[in-house]
């Protein structure tokens, strides 16, 4: 930068502009959940139009975006997930280093990783107890469920109730907490320093 006479102060700033910008594309991740969340809302608004109150069957449209519905859901909460994990994986390289990250945190599950960062970073920690970890212990564990799906023993009809039942509001939950995560992670997060203008772990993006 010297043989270009860029005045010191200049210099600094673009440094510091080339230490925050780094080379990422988490953000499509993000926009990838966003039009699937969007998607998921408008297949289930279509289906609802359809619902035959007085039958106990409805017509095959009725199922059809029933099923889109839900794979939509299945890619928002996939693809939310990745962009938080590349997110912090972002945020922990730009305050620690690429190469500690690398050697010492990596392996490291998502939330030991963010409370480690964190720590490490402002000094403080996030409330494991708080909503942030709330929802995101509820994506994290409907997305583990979708990327290694494992098969069980056919149940009776009464077990199937129940257990769609279950898979339903485990599902609905965790589509809840697409947003919530990132919001109330960022928002915790942006709490641990004092600094008003600490971006938290996605104000880089």
């Amino acid at each position: 930068m010297e043989d270009l006479n860029i005045p010191k102060d200049i210099e600094e700033e673009l440094l510091v502009l080339a230490h925050y910008n780094r080379m990422h594309f988490y953000t499509h991740f993000w926009n990838i959940s966003k039009e699937h969340q969007s998607l998921h809302e408008k297949y289930l608004a279509e289906a609802a139009e359809l619902v035959k109150p007085d039958s106990e069957w409805q017509d095959e449209k009725y199922y059809e975006l029933g099923n889109k519905s839900q794979e939509s859901g299945y890619i928002a909460i996939v693809f939310a997930v990745m962009f938080i994990e590349g997110a912090v994986y972002n945020f922990g390289a730009i305050y620690l280093g690429d190469s500690y990250i690398r050697n010492n945190l990596d392996r490291l599950s998502l939330l030991s990783k963010i409370s480690v960062i964190m720590r490490m970073v402002t000094g403080k920690d996030i409330d494991s107890d708080g909503q942030a970890y709330e929802h995101l212990k509820k994506l994290l564990r409907y997305r583990n469920a979708l990327a290694h799906a494992k098969s069980s023993p056919i149940p009776t009809a009464r077990e199937l109730m129940s257990i769609q039942e279950k898979a339903s509001k485990e599902y609905y939950e965790a589509i809840e907490s697409v947003k919530k995560a990132i919001e109330y992670l960022n928002d915790e997060s942006k709490k641990l320093n004092d600094d008003a203008y600490f971006p938290g772990i996605f104000g880089h993006f």
